[in-house]
């Protein structure tokens, strides 16, 4: 995974803290329930953060025994339990403090001291959404893809949670200041309590973007059509093979691909090859058993599919007895060992 997700990450977590104190100040001065909603979401996010950060850590293990494939899914582990933690505490939380806000209005002070705490936010809140953007678009751009289509579908969950969260902290920091602005200019400080309710709406919207889109690869969601068709591209531009089937390509971590595919060679050609690269010595030992080069093509031409073909019924027969003799396992990667 790219540094650029961890800095991210590290810098969403540092500003997020420290606007977390200073919006619980504020609240604390003016008893604004929109101020108290982006506390929350302030908490939330460098809560949500940090559990980014775990995931960034632990999936950088080097493949075990009991991991042969690494341990990169565990981005998508954390980054699904940080996008709960939005729903339940971010959302939860200021939908029901804006209810309560609603149902039981009270008196608003110093809401001046309060709309520069949110105008201090829009200023280090929209740096993190900067970096954000920044390793997000670069992603992109390594992937061979769009920004927007990077967010949606792109491996490495965390610049995108990040950009999210913060593209909803910013946004939301306009919603809190108007809505305390209305509740001022009109003195019905449920204005002040709706924004909370509307801010807590919108961080459930990021939430369930987010929980769907780690859930979908940690269930074994494919590459895109394009990375799919640039691999099969590389084989087929081979003269030994012939075609491919079965092909299959998931996502195992962020920039981690797993690809499966089954390939029909072209046995004369690898034998010719093969004959090809003995020592000279060799290669005159093997022609003269023939008569001539000509009769040694001749024969694999003859037979070179055919010894293909039957190294296909082997692997197969090899995994239909692995399969009988366990049933649980369903998907096989039987690779022909080369010898250096």
């Amino acid at each position: 995974m790219s540094g650029g997700s961890a800095k991210a990450v590290y810098a969403a977590i540092g500003a997020n803290s420290f606007l977390t104190i200073v919006k619980f100040i504020g609240f604390m001065v003016s008893g604004s329930a929109s101020m108290l909603s982006e506390a929350i979401h302030s908490a939330s996010d460098a809560s949500n953060q940090t559990l980014l950060a775990i995931g960034i850590h632990r999936s950088k293990r080097p493949p075990s025994v009991t991991h042969p494939f690494g341990y990169g899914r565990e981005l998508y582990v954390w980054s699904l339990v940080s996008a709960v933690g939005i729903f339940f505490l971010g959302c939860g939380l200021s939908v029901y403090h804006g209810v309560l806000g609603v149902i039981h209005p009270h008196h608003l002070e110093s809401s001046t001291i309060a709309l520069g705490i949110l105008g201090l936010s829009a200023v280090v809140e929209g740096g993190t959404l900067w970096i954000a953007i920044r390793e997000v678009r670069h992603a992109a751009d390594a992937a061979g893809t769009s920004f927007w289509r990077y967010v949606r579908e792109g491996s490495d969950p965390m610049a995108v949670a990040v950009l999210l969260e913060d593209g909803a902290a910013e946004l939301g920091v306009f919603i809190a200041a108007a809505c305390l602005g209305m509740a001022t200019w009109t003195g019905d400080p449920r204005w002040d309590a709706a924004g909370s309710i509307v801010v807590g709406l919108l961080l459930g919207f990021v939430a369930i973007f987010l929980i769907r889109r780690s859930g979908d690869i940690l269930l074994g969601r494919s590459a895109n059509d394009e990375t799919v068709t640039k691999v099969k591209a590389v084989l087929l531009a081979s003269p030994l093979v012939e075609s491919t089937t079965e092909e299959s390509i998931t996502i195992v971590g962020a920039n981690q691909l797993h690809y499966r595919v089954e390939v029909d060679f072209d046995g004369h050609l690898v034998a010719q090859g093969f004959i090809d690269s003995l020592p000279e010595s060799e290669r005159a030992d093997l022609i003269s058993v023939f008569g001539s080069r000509a009769e040694l093509d001749a024969f694999f031409e003859r037979y070179g599919d055919e010894m293909m073909d039957h190294l296909g019924r082997v692997v197969d027969g090899l995994e239909a007895e692995i399969q009988e003799a366990v049933p649980d396992v369903k998907h096989l990667d039987l690779e022909v060992h080369a010898d250096d």
